[in-house]
């Protein structure tokens, strides 16, 4: 997928490595597409290896440790529960849409048409609401809805879809689920966080970055198709549910909550001081020039006192469901800066710096 989206946001400016960004995204899904389960475990002993390789562990224990923890990992009942799903499905069709994206090829919007149904076993947590780091559903009926949404009827493009794939375009089920994970976070939901849009398990900030990000690209299809979201009695619309977005990144996270804290390390007078994040928790090479070994990084993970490095920028997991947080290491949910929460931030903010008005 990051290669795919890459090479579109790349293709203007350095034309030559687009193409390979394309090419390597191509062979990639091809590769993974026929991925068996014995596969994926032979390539998880080998990533381990590698991982392993680059500790201080004596390297004739490195092979034999790394099967024993992929070992451990297989057993587990996660992992036999996901495997049973096929659980990297919603990856495949996830990559497959950014290829569609980036090719118009018809061939992987039919990848996606043919094997979403798939990947929504009762084992696969496959819900139209859910997007995150292991499961990509909502995003993908947004990104594909706008291949529905936002083609003119004169587009070249439309006709074609709508000679190949006729049950996608009248009525369209990608269409009909974005439309079903709007109406789920919108804030007249009962099973909602008082102010923050979140779903069950830890780190929310994940959830309310990740669904705000879908619901502000969500919007611009709206305008572009001119239309509105019928939900019950509520009628969801584009300023809607950009403010809907704004309110969760420019206010919640930024300060305005129940703590009057921001969730950005760095910004306000009041923000998280003790992270779960090695490289802000020891100190810098200039303050202990000594090297500091496995083990001896645990008495700064206990500390109490802030961190010596501030994060500056860094979104941590956030408050729990009842609008609380406990500014602690030990508590990874809350206090860690993670990739898959800090991504979105970035489009988000960019779109109201913008748009500021």
């Amino acid at each position: 997928m990051a290669w795919a989206a890459s090479s579109i946001a790349l293709k203007a400016l350095n034309h030559t490595y687009s193409t390979v960004l394309l090419s390597r995204a191509k062979m990639m899904k091809d590769y993974t597409s026929t991925m068996s389960l014995n596969l994926y475990v032979k390539l998880q002993i080998q990533i381990s290896i590698e991982a392993l390789t680059m500790t201080v562990l004596d390297p004739r224990c490195v092979p034999f440790i790394a099967i024993s923890v992929v070992i451990s990992s297989v057993r587990s009942q996660d992992f036999v529960t996901r495997a049973r799903s096929n659980f990297w499905q919603s990856e495949l069709l996830w990559a497959a849409a950014w290829l569609y994206k980036a090719t118009k090829s018809s061939t992987y919007l039919s990848y996606v048409q043919n094997n979403i149904h798939n990947s929504e076993s009762p084992y696969a947590g496959g819900r139209f609401a859910e997007f995150g780091w292991d499961t990509k559903h909502a995003g993908i009926y947004v990104l594909v809805s706008k291949a529905i949404l936002t083609l003119s009827y004169e587009s070249v493009y439309y006709c074609v879809l709508q000679l190949v794939f006729a049950k996608v375009i009248e009525p369209s089920s990608f269409v009909v689920n974005a439309d079903k994970f709007i109406c789920s976070v919108l804030p007249e939901s009962p099973s909602r966080h008082p102010k923050l849009l979140s779903k069950t398990g830890g780190s929310n900030m994940q959830h309310s970055t990740t669904l705000s990000f879908l619901l502000l690209v969500y919007a611009r299809y709206l305008t572009r198709s001119n239309r509105v979201i019928q939900c019950g009695n509520v009628v969801a619309n584009h300023p809607q549910l950009v403010q809907i977005a704004k309110r969760q990144v420019m206010d919640y996270i930024l300060g305005d909550n129940q703590l009057d804290m921001s969730y950005m390390v760095g910004y306000g007078k009041k923000f998280p001081q003790k992270i779960h994040h090695r490289g802000s928790s020891l100190p810098s090479i200039d303050k202990h020039p000594q090297r500091i070994k496995c083990h001896e990084g645990s008495s700064y993970f206990c500390s109490t006192t802030p961190s010596p490095n501030v994060l500056v920028g860094a979104v941590v997991g956030g408050p729990d469901m009842q609008d609380k947080n406990e500014d602690s290491r030990a508590h990874f949910p809350h206090s860690e800066p993670t990739t898959y929460i800090n991504a979105h931030p970035v489009g988000l903010l960019a779109y109201f710096k913008q748009h500021a008005s």
